[in-house]
C-alpha cells in the first residue's frame, strides 16, 4: 500500500485495516506496509495494541492480529463522506461564482446596449 502524503496516520491505518478485512493484521504488517516513521510506529504501537481500543479488535491474540471494528469502519466512512462533501461544496461554489460572473456580464451588456441606443437616439 502506498503512503499517501495527504492522509494522516489515523486515516492511513483505518484504510489499511479496511483493506485487510477480517483476516486481520499485526503491528509489523502496518509498520512494513505503510512505511511508518519511528514517531508513527510509536504512536501506532501505543494506540492500537491496547486492550481497550474501540477501533480494532483482536482477531488472534496469539499472533497479535487485529481487525477493524464497526466503530472504526464508521470513522472511516465519516471521513470519506466529509471529503466528498467538501469536494461537492467546492464544485457548487465554483458554479455559483461562474453564474454570478455571467449574470454581471449580461447586466453590463444590457447597460451598454441601452446606453448606445440613447446616445444614437434611436
Amino acid at each position: 500500500m502506498n503512503k499517501r502524503k495527504n492522509d494522516d496516520i489515523y486515516i492511513r491505518i483505518l484504510k489499511y485495516a479496511k483493506e485487510k478485512g477480517m483476516s486481520g493484521f499485526s503491528f509489523n504488517d502496518i509498520k512494513n506496509d505503510l512505511n511508518l516513521t519511528e514517531e508513527e510506529q510509536e504512536f501506532v504501537e501505543m494506540n492500537t495494541l491496547s486492550t481497550d481500543n474501540s477501533v480494532f479488535w483482536w482477531v488472534n491474540d496469539d499472533r497479535k492480529e487485529m481487525a477493524l471494528t464497526f466503530d472504526g469502519r464508521a470513522m472511516l466512512l465519516e471521513h470519506q463522506e466529509l471529503k466528498e462533501a467538501r469536494k461537492s461544496s467546492s464544485r457548487a461554489m465554483t458554479i455559483a461564482i461562474i453564474s454570478i460572473l455571467l449574470t454581471l456580464l449580461g447586466f453590463l451588456y444590457q447597460i451598454c446596449t441601452v446606453t448606445k441606443v440613447q446616445i444614437v437616439g434611436i
